[in-house]
């Protein structure tokens, strides 16, 4: 999806989505083991 799809999509400015997919690119590696972790509790909670 790109970012012009995402404001549109999700109502968001541009601004808003190039600030996310930012602090995404900076922090990515502790936001993907926050999901996987989640997802884990999710599969083990059935």
């Amino acid at each position: 999806m790109s970012p012009s799809q995402i404001v549109n999509e999700y109502e968001l400015t541009e601004t808003q989505v190039r600030e996310a997919l930012s602090f995404y690119a900076v922090n990515q590696e502790q936001i993907d083991a926050a999901i996987a972790s989640e997802q884990s509790l999710e599969i083990a909670n059935g």
